[in-house]
């Protein structure tokens, strides 16, 4: 039975202790992850639930820091920054 990560096809997929496929959110080692309905785990941008979120190379969300003119806040949300010039 396979737990903890797997790559699959060039693309990475989390099983939890019983053997299932993650999907949806996922915290892993304190930090957060985004799973799609296949099971693939997320990177870059993505829309959740009405959302803007940024997930780094290796998954994990972005928090705290500004990102191509987006500011992402604690819980991870992006606002475009607007500059009033």
């Amino acid at each position: 039975m396979q737990i903890g990560w797997k790559r699959l096809s060039n693309k990475w997929y989390y099983f939890n202790v019983d053997g299932d496929m993650e999907t949806g959110w996922k915290k892993i080692s304190n930090e957060w992850y985004y799973f799609n309905a296949d099971g693939d785990m997320i990177t870059g941008w993505k829309k959740i639930s009405n959302e803007w979120y940024y997930f780094n190379t290796n998954g994990d969300m972005v928090a705290n820091t500004v990102i191509d003119g987006w500011e992402i806040d604690s819980n991870g949300v992006a606002t475009e920054i607007i500059n009033n010039q």
